[in-house]
């Protein structure tokens, strides 16, 4: 199951990264939410803190760009 939660944090952030970059912000957005979360559960189940920190504030930053997307 750990692998499975890699590959959609991997599938999710790459296609995420595609289409923030060719302007479908909210969708860009939510994808990078699932692959910040998916690597935020890998770093909690393998107790890596340096990852766990890093992709809480990804997440934040993530919800950060939804809200804007939102009310823009």
């Amino acid at each position: 199951m750990l692998e499975f939660t890699k590959w959609i944090g991997t599938i999710t952030s790459v296609i995420g990264a595609f289409i923030l970059a060719i302007g479908f912000i909210f969708t860009g957005y939510a994808l990078f939410i699932v692959g910040s979360g998916a690597w935020f559960i890998v770093g909690f189940w393998t107790r890596d803190k340096a990852m766990l920190t890093l992709n809480a504030f990804f997440l934040a930053a993530d919800f950060i760009g939804i809200y804007r997307a939102i009310i823009a």
